[in-house]
This record gives structure tokens, C-alpha cells and sequence, in this order.
């Protein structure tokens, strides 16, 4: 606990705090035996969950069904931290899905569809929030971009242009993030 306040004081960007923090995450789980065939069921739990939030359409539906993802991915993580969970992607591919993964997926999802969607500015600013976590957790070049466009939606270029420059440095080859930059620069 005290780990998670003092990053979220001090913001993602400190690899010094995180890098403490997982020291002590990992002598505290030293002492807890591992569960990892419990961990698993609750990732699957989890992950079952997260395909069905695709399929609600309401907006209290979707929330519900967030929260569950969270609390599975939890319950996983603290069984066993290094779980992971092969499943059959609708491609037919083999994926590894992970707590942080998973994590990651719905805060991205989640995030997408209240930066988006949500009638009021607090509910696209929840949506902001939620990017801003999928990419503290697990960053992905599509959750940069979905970022970068949530902000350039509220009119904010300059914050825009501040997150597609940071994913373009961690993924320079991002289709997803220079289509971002592209839409900023053909709009000058």
C-alpha cells in the first residue's frame, strides 16, 4: 500500500521508486506460499470477464464488468505474481495473458470508451485516467494513440503531441501513433 501511494504521488515516471517497490513487493510475497492453479482460475475468471465487457452495451453493464476484470486480475496477482494464462485469440493465436496484461487490456478498453463516449468531462477525464494506467501497467502502442486522440478531443494539442512523442520513442514503428502524429501535423 504504501508503495502504490507514494507512486501515485510521485507519478509513473519514477523507475527508482517503482524498482524499491518491487524489492519490497517481492520479499513481502517470499514469505506467502504460491497458488498458482488458483491464480490461473481467477485469471481465466478475469479474462472472461473482459471478453464479455466487449458485448455490454450499457454503460453501468460495462462498469460492472470492469470492475470484475480488476478483481480477478487481483485475486490472481496475489496468489501467484508471475501467473500466466495461454488463450486462444479470435485470430486463432496463441496469446500469454498475465495480470498486468490484463490489467492493462481493460484500463485500455475501459479508458477508449469513456474518453470517447461519456457525456460529461469528468467522464472523459475518468477515460483519460484509465489510458494514463493502461500505459503505467503494460504500455502498448495502441493505448498511446487512444491517449493522444482522447486529448486532442478535449482540445488539448499540446498534451496530444507530449503523449504521441513518448510512444513514438518507445515505438517508432507504431502505425497506431503516427497516424496520431500525421492527424496533428495535417491539421496545422
Amino acid at each position: 500500500i504504501f508503495c502504490n501511494l507514494v507512486l501515485d504521488r510521485l507519478g509513473v515516471g519514477a523507475p527508482e521508486v517503482q524498482a524499491w517497490c518491487s524489492v519490497i513487493q517481492e520479499g513481502a510475497m517470499a514469505d506467502k506460499p504460491v497458488d498458482t492453479e488458483g491464480a490461473r482460475a481467477d485469471l481465466r475468471f478475469g479474462n472472461q470477464y473482459f471478453d464479455r465487457w466487449f458485448k455490454q452495451d450499457l454503460p453501468r453493464q460495462k462498469e460492472e464488468t470492469f470492475s470484475q476484470v480488476l478483481k480477478y486480475t487481483e485475486q490472481a496477482r496475489k496468489k501467484d505474481p508471475s501467473v500466466t494464462l495461454q488463450v486462444k485469440s479470435e485470430k486463432g493465436e496463441v496469446e500469454q495473458v498475465t495480470p498486468d496484461s490484463l490489467a492493462a487490456a481493460i484500463h485500455l478498453a475501459h479508458g477508449s470508451y469513456e474518453a470517447f463516449n461519456a457525456e460529461t468531462g469528468a467522464g472523459r477525464l475518468r477515460g483519460r485516467e484509465h489510458l494514463h494506467k493502461s500505459i503505467a501497467i503494460h504500455p502498448m502502442p495502441v493505448a498511446f494513440a487512444d491517449l493522444a486522440r482522447a486529448y486532442l478531443s478535449e482540445n488539448d494539442r499540446a498534451k496530444a503531441l507530449e503523449i504521441a512523442k513518448a510512444g513514438l520513442q518507445q515505438y517508432p514503428d507504431s502505425f497506431e501513433i503516427r497516424q496520431v502524429m500525421d492527424m496533428m501535423t495535417s491539421d496545422e
